[in-house]
């Protein structure tokens, strides 16, 4: 084993102690890989401080950029022994990596106006609201006798998506259900054994469309 890889935050929202997973693969000569794409935009991220090898994510998921984008991170201490095709010293100047052809400049200009645009709420404020929203949600959901919430708690749940399974119904058959019926989309986690239902609350959902949420499956159960 060279290495470990896993998610930051995985797709069913659960939270990864990547800091703690990063000391213990350290301690055992590894490097160690995280996918943040479900964590980036939902939360404060130092990735100094997290201490793993490489964190990568793509941009228009929580963080709202344009869909094709990303970042790759290599911790200092690790790009001896990681190998990219960007250089370390890169500027936009003197890019290390530039393919060529014509640049795609509106794509650019879109994420720095993503960027403006998360930067001028803060990251700790979606983080809060993100998380206001989603209690909200498993508060509702605990009141239908069908649903069992999957969610972790606090510590191992990230602030914007729950999952849960509604006693009855299948989860595929419940995303264009959903959509007629409480003009909401929501998505499937039909995998490891579970038939889940996800819901990603973001800072810009309301209360209101978690409750129209709630009635359509309230009138299925």
């Amino acid at each position: 084993t060279k290495a470990i890889s896993f998610c930051h935050v995985t797709r069913g929202g659960h939270l990864y102690p990547v800091k703690k997973l990063a000391f213990m693969a350290h301690e055992r000569g590894l490097a160690c890989l995280v996918d943040g794409a479900q964590a980036v935009g939902q939360f404060p991220i130092d990735l100094v401080d997290l201490g793993c090898d490489a964190y990568s994510a793509s941009l228009h998921k929580w963080l709202l950029g344009p869909a094709g984008t990303g970042f790759l991170y290599v911790r200092e201490g690790a790009r001896n022994r990681i190998k990219t095709a960007f250089a370390p010293d890169a500027t936009p100047d003197a890019p290390a990596f530039d393919p060529p052809g014509t640049a795609d400049f509106p794509l650019r200009a879109a994420l720095m106006t993503m960027l403006d645009f998360v930067n001028a709420i803060g990251l700790e404020r979606i983080e809060e609201r993100c998380r206001y929203l989603s209690n909200h949600l498993k508060s509702q959901l605990s009141e239908l006798a069908p649903v069992t919430i999957l969610s972790g708690p606090l510590e191992t749940s990230c602030p914007g998506s729950t999952i849960f399974e509604f006693s009855g119904l299948d989860a595929i058959a419940a995303v264009p259900m959903m959509e007629q019926q409480g003009r909401v989309h929501i998505d499937e986690h039909q995998r490891d054994g579970h038939n889940a239902i996800r819901v990603s609350t973001h800072f810009y959902n309301t209360r209101a469309e978690i409750d129209r949420l709630v009635d359509a499956l309230r009138s299925v159960a």
